[in-house]
């Protein structure tokens, strides 16, 4: 419970009430903005008479206390909650309001002082921000979102800003420069010229960009090298380091405004920027939103005819469908992109393939549909085929199977046995089954099949 009050020079202060003692008739109050007082008590009259007078009033919101926790909150920043109140917790607990009995409280400090190695003014820090924070849990989650100052830019001062350099850690030298506006106006300067040419062949990466920096504008003079003149270079501690060019580049110009200096618009907009939406948002199944796309290859394709004859680089068009991202549908093509050619991509999408694959996965398919186009003479020599079978009388009944007999030149090779089964050449549908084997003198090879 916040109490805002009023005093006699029209100051204002604010308090929160921490306890009651109602055996003793105290109050236990604490300063919210002081940051050195520690809970104090007051008589419960004088508190109830200055309520009764207007000396104060009751804030009914609390600015003071902490947020609920939630998923937002960094799981390294409720570590130290649990670790705070771990330390404080006996504290707290010390039964009948000892926690505000300023002897209790300090033994029991020293106790976890000494247990623990924490510094006496450190567990009174944590105290004070469990009480002015409404004695919760939650009171001690870190304020690191306060610390720095977001967006603002530092004094410009003798002492250097950010980590120190190397070698000022092995013997205490203070090294490096503070950027200013000398060295910024150079680093927009030299990163102009060097790092931003988007029309130069091989442009130099960022690291070769400040060592030309260096160079250019950080040379205090010439020496001869061989008799060649040659740029000396300032020691590394009296320039900015490559690690403030890069923050002061970036911070100045905007990594967005880099890259397109850099690379140009048109390759930006292709690689670097940011993804406005998701199409698969449009999408509600497979197959109901499809996207095509073309590229060349980096192959060169040569004629089947003359293999040293180079014919061109194809062009190869994908049909993707955008809710699985998988490639429904592709074609290859010798023409230049176009719509027509794009067509083949989307022929493919919708033609039935479940045979097409099926055959793929059967090398004996393939095989089945070449003889099929075989000539006599190719059937004659395939082991796996009967050329130039004829039918001998009808069909006749046996249980319930129609038995055919054939002819066929006997000097022929053939590996069918009893029990294969076959395709005919005139149906791909009909498999009969071979009850024997067929006969050397080629007069009784038989089949039969269901009737």
């Amino acid at each position: 419970m916040l109490l805002d009050w009023v005093t006699a020079d029209g100051a204002q202060k604010t308090q929160r009430l921490l306890a009651i003692k109602s055996t003793e008739q105290l109050a236990v109050l604490i300063d919210i903005f002081d940051e050195a007082l520690m809970p104090y008590e007051i008589p419960l009259p004088d508190l109830l008479d200055a309520g009764e007078n207007g000396d104060f009033r009751f804030l009914k919101d609390d600015p003071y206390a902490p947020a609920a926790v939630d998923s937002k909150v960094p799981e390294k920043h409720l570590l130290r909650m649990e670790r705070i109140w771990g330390l404080i917790r006996p504290i707290v607990e010390l039964p009948d309001g000892g926690m505000f009995d300023a002897k209790r409280r300090f033994q029991m400090i020293q106790e976890i002082s000494a247990q623990h190695r924490i510094p006496l003014v450190s567990l009174y820090r944590y105290l004070r921000r469990f009480w002015k924070r409404g004695q919760t849990k939650n009171a001690l989650l870190p304020d690191y979102k306060n610390c720095g100052a977001p967006g603002e830019e530092r004094a410009l001062g003798q002492t250097k800003r950010g980590r120190p350099h190397g070698l000022t850690k092995n013997d205490g030298v203070e090294r490096g420069v503070n950027v200013g506006p000398d060295d910024k106006r150079i680093i927009e300067l030299g990163m102009r010229l060097f790092y931003e040419n988007s029309k130069a062949p091989n442009p130099p990466s960022l690291r070769r960009a400040y060592h030309l920096l260096r160079q250019k504008y950080y040379s205090p003079g010439f020496m001869l090298n061989g008799g060649v003149r040659t740029p000396t270079h300032a020691p590394a501690h009296e320039t900015p380091t490559y690690g403030q060019v890069i923050y002061w580049y970036r911070k100045q110009k905007g990594l967005a405004r880099a890259i397109k200096a850099r690379e140009g618009i048109k390759r930006f907009n292709l690689r670097h920027r940011a993804i406005g939406g998701d199409a698969a948002a449009g999408a509600f199944g497979p197959g109901s939103v499809l996207q095509f796309d073309s590229t060349i290859p980096n192959i060169n394709l040569v004629s089947e005819l003359d293999p040293n004859r180079r014919i061109g680089r194809p062009v190869l068009y994908f049909g993707i469908d955008v809710f699985s991202r998988m490639i429904s549908g592709f074609a290859i093509t010798l023409e230049e992109e176009s719509y027509v050619a794009a067509m083949l991509a989307l022929e493919n999408v919708l033609a039935d393939l479940i045979d097409f694959h099926r055959r793929e996965e059967k090398p004996m398919w393939w095989r089945m549909f070449d003889r099929a186009d075989a000539i006599p003479e190719e059937l004659r020599d395939d082991p796996g085929c009967i050329e130039g079978i004829q039918a001998i009388g009808s069909t006749a009944t046996e249980k319930q199977s129609l038995v055919q007999t054939y002819s066929f030149d006997p000097s022929q090779e053939c590996k069918l046995a009893a029990g294969d089964r076959f395709r005919m050449m005139f149906t791909y549908n009909l498999e009969p089954l071979l009850p024997s084997r067929p006969r050397a003198f080629g007069l009784s090879m038989a089949h039969q099949w269901p009737s």
